[in-house]
């Protein structure tokens, strides 16, 4: 049994202003909000011995976190009707823009970031189609953990060693947090349109359809790479405080030592889609139906700098690729960065009675067979495909004693019954790595 103390504590004071009616515009008034926002964040993680030496199967070292840090920021939002349904002239229905940035002052780090953000919806000719878009920038301060974290926390990752030429999927590794780390940065885009049109639309129906294109790159990611802590000890390049290589008498690689660092890049783009339809009935009540899906269409990601981009959409989560060959080598988990996902639900209401069946629907993905061989790592035999998983969920309840004023108004009972079907979910088999 494992004993932790775990607490953290957050104290925080903020400070707003607003004018909705800072000045006009023909839409309308258009509104200011400034605020300023101070912050302190306290960690402590205290493992027991078990859980500090690794003595537990399946899982690495943990680590004494005792540390605080304060924080402090400045944020402004500034709201600008320019057209509206009152005064639209043509191709301006409406028109309104959205302008906001923040600013924060990581003070325990020595680091800051700013970032600004711009919205923009428009209907061109009605209510019945909006176009909406934005762009803006963001920012993740590292966590606690990977800033102050007291040790080293020791798992197994694959590693090839360019001096022995030996590929080793469960190599030992040791990974180091690191104060002098900084605040990710990100960029992201998204455009859309929402659309309900007019000859769909009645006082008892209604069809709505919508899609949005979304680009996020995320820059400096706070990552550990021991295949290149490994890589610079052979080309001799120097290594940073904490990083190693240790080799036995001989020369086998027996523990390689890695600090996180603001070291990775990731490119991810995809599509949103969702549509649904409405009706009411005279004696069967509200009906409605619809879909929500996903698209994943990239999702690159760069190990460091200097590293290429390999696309992980259809992959596993935790796959990685020699950044010499871009050969593949196995996890051990059974989580992927799926292309397609989605639900789709049909719900009926009627007085005090409503019932809901959603079908949920996850993509398929790429696993590594317990053929696969390391000398032949692309080798179509090592590999094989996780099915897609479609399961049924269904949903009843009933509202007692309605518009009732007494404690017991509006009870609510609710039955639901998850994957009715029983469908069994894909086995993942990882390489025989995959314990669960």
């Amino acid at each position: 049994d494992l004993h932790d103390l775990r607490e953290s504590e957050l104290y925080g004071l903020n400070f707003t202003v607003s004018n909705g009616q800072l000045f006009d515009l023909p839409g309308g008034s258009a509104g200011l909000a400034l605020g300023y926002e101070l912050r302190q964040e306290t960690m402590l993680q205290s493992p027991d011995v078990a859980g500090s030496t690794g003595d537990v199967i399946g899982s690495s070292t943990d680590n004494l976190t005792n540390a605080a840090r304060k924080i402090s920021a400045l944020f402004a939002e500034l709201n600008m009707p320019i057209f509206s349904s009152d005064n639209d002239v043509a191709g301006f229905h409406s028109l309104s823009l959205n302008l906001s940035a923040r600013y924060e002052e990581f003070w325990t780090q020595d680091d800051s970031a700013a970032v600004p953000k711009i919205a923009l919806k428009w209907q061109p000719f009605d209510d019945s189609f909006v176009i909406r878009g934005s762009w803006g920038q963001g920012y993740r301060q590292p966590s606690m953990y990977e800033l102050y974290a007291s040790g080293q926390t020791f798992s197994l990752t694959p590693i090839n060693d360019p001096v022995k030429g030996i590929n080793e999927p469960e190599q030992d590794v040791s990974t180091a947090s690191s104060p002098q780390l900084k605040a990710e940065d990100s960029d992201n885009f998204s455009v859309g349109f929402v659309w309900t049109p007019n000859f769909a639309s009645t006082d008892t129906s209604g069809l709505s359809f919508g899609m949005d294109y979304w680009s996020v790159k995320r820059n400096g990611n706070v990552t550990v790479d021991h295949q290149d802590v490994v890589d610079r000890a052979f080309k001799g390049e120097t290594l940073l405080p904490g990083e190693s290589v240790e080799r036995d008498a001989q020369g086998n690689i027996v523990l390689v030592n890695g600090v996180f660092r603001n070291l990775g890049n990731e490119n991810a783009e995809g599509i949103d889609i969702q549509a649904s339809y409405f009706w009411v009935t005279e004696n069967a009540g509200r009906w409605d139906i619809g879909l929500n899906a996903s698209y994943l269409q990239k999702y690159e990601i760069q190990q460091f700098p200097a590293a290429p981009f390999f696309d992980y959409v259809g992959e596993m989560t935790d796959i990685s690729f020699d950044n010499q060959t871009g050969d593949p080598s196995p996890g051990s988990g059974d989580g992927a960065y799926l292309p397609w996902r989605g639900v789709g639900f049909l719900r009926w209401g009627m007085g005090s009675m409503n019932a809901s069946l959603q079908a949920n629907y996850m993509d398929g993905f790429r696993d590594f067979k317990s053929e696969w061989d390391p000398g032949n790592p692309n080798d179509p035999a090592g590999f094989s495909q996780v099915d897609s998983l479609l399961t049924f969920d269904l949903s009843f309840s009933y509202n007692f004693f309605e518009n009732s004023e007494s404690w017991w108004g509006n009870t609510r009972i609710t039955l639901n019954l998850v994957n009715i079907l029983d469908t069994e979910p894909p086995s993942v088999v990882s390489w025989d790595n995959n314990s669960t």
